[in-house]
């Protein structure tokens, strides 16, 4: 089989197409805001009119902050786990129906694959920084929470412990939880568009990097999964 094969050549990604996908962008994103706006908005206007803007106030913040701080570090670790798998790609690829078909898409993605870096983290960055801003009453509830002065009769702890910390532990658990599964999830893919994860191509399946890199990801899940058993304990005791 022929080592050097032709690759035909991919079609010119013309500036009418980057403008025309631009205002798409844009106009999408200007309506989720508008809808946003909207619907905070409504809210603020039902608080004022009781008399409880500061309550309004404080939620909405608490949502921002909490949106933009896991947002952040779900995008940032999530995307840096896709630059180290990239970066650990093997240079030649093995030769093999598999690597040909996906040398076609390798090509695509090479011109772009900045932006596509950037597109993938700020949708990963919107999606959790959603879900975790949904979590505010937990936030809340953990920074202004009391001492009620009574001690379970298991672990002694004060009660306050399972109405107010707890929660807050197994919401940071999860996010991390998912911050760990989805940059696998990323790395896998990137590693077999890459030629690192071989499925059907004979011989080794894996490079020695990119199987470092995927065992150090699941070593950090088997340390989580301990950590969440620990925390089991008290979520017996809570419920």
């Amino acid at each position: 089989m022929p080592r050097n094969i032709p690759r035909p050549a991919l079609p010119a990604i013309t500036g009418r197409v980057r403008i025309a996908v631009a205002l798409v962008v844009a106009f999408v994103v200007l309506l989720i805001l508008w809808a946003v706006f909207a619907s905070e908005y409504t809210n603020l206007l039902w608080f004022r009119s009781v008399g409880f803007s500061s309550v309004f106030s404080r939620r909405l913040v608490t949502e921002i902050v909490l949106f933009f701080a896991f947002g952040s570090v779900m995008a940032v670790v999530v995307s840096a786990n896709i630059a180290i798998a990239y970066r650990l790609r093997p240079k030649e690829p093995p030769h093999s129906m598999e690597q040909r078909q996906l040398d076609r898409y390798r090509r695509m993605i090479h011109p772009l694959r900045g932006w596509a870096l950037a597109a993938v983290a700020l949708l990963i960055g919107v999606i959790s920084g959603t879900a975790a801003s949904r979590r505010w009453p937990t936030w809340l509830m953990w920074r202004n929470g009391q001492h009620f002065g009574i001690k379970d009769p298991q672990f002694h702890r004060d009660v306050s412990y399972f109405a107010f910390t707890y929660p807050m532990q197994r919401f940071v658990l999860g996010m991390l939880f998912a911050i760990v599964v989805v940059s696998l999830i990323a790395v896998l893919i990137t590693a077999y568009v890459y030629g690192a994860l071989r499925v059907q191509t004979p011989g080794p399946k894996w490079t020695p990097a990119g199987r470092v890199h995927v065992s150090i990801l699941l070593g950090i899940f088997v340390l989580l999964k301990a950590g969440a058993y620990w925390l089991d304990r008290y979520g017996l005791a809570f419920s």
